[in-house]
């Protein structure tokens, strides 16, 4: 797929310097004069790119996990103790309360073990390019970095 979508945009194997897959299907690629981002995400492919040379920086930072789930499932719990209380019929509160407060569960365990991503940005002027990474593409991700460094001082 990445051989396809590089051939879409112009850009040939030898002139690839370094990349970089990320989580969400995007590719970062560095030749000696642009690092493009290419994200695969829908059918259509998206290609931003920031010269080399007009590079003011990269910020690499843990992203925070949105605790909307969390959120959901604490309203679940409130929710099943209401319905365990207000409902007319026995059978009827004990199992609709038990079916609320598993899916409450479910919601807080997704929430606390979903794996914490990192957010990689680079800036040049007013552009900036975004991908998440996750904890397991973290060491090819500084990797990727310490040679955009000895890229960008050339």
């Amino acid at each position: 797929m990445k051989e396809s979508i590089l051939k879409n945009f112009n850009i040939s194997e030898e002139d690839i310097l370094l990349e970089l897959e990320s989580d969400d299907n995007c590719y970062l690629i560095i030749t000696q004069s642009f690092i493009y981002s290419i994200n695969s995400k829908n059918k259509e492919s998206e290609i931003s790119s920031i010269k080399v040379s007009s590079l003011d920086g990269y910020e690499l930072s843990l992203k925070s996990k949105n605790p909307t789930q969390f959120y959901w499932s604490i309203l679940g719990m409130i929710c099943a103790v209401g319905f365990w209380q207000l409902s007319s019929d026995e059978i009827i509160s004990a199992i609709g309360g038990i079916f609320i407060t598993l899916i409450s569960i479910l919601l807080a365990l997704d929430y606390w073990f979903t794996p914490s991503k990192f957010e990689l940005k680079i800036f040049s002027g007013s552009s900036i390019i975004s991908t998440n990474i996750g904890k397991e593409n973290l060491i090819r991700c500084k990797e990727f970095l310490i040679g955009l460094n000895k890229i960008s001082l050339n």
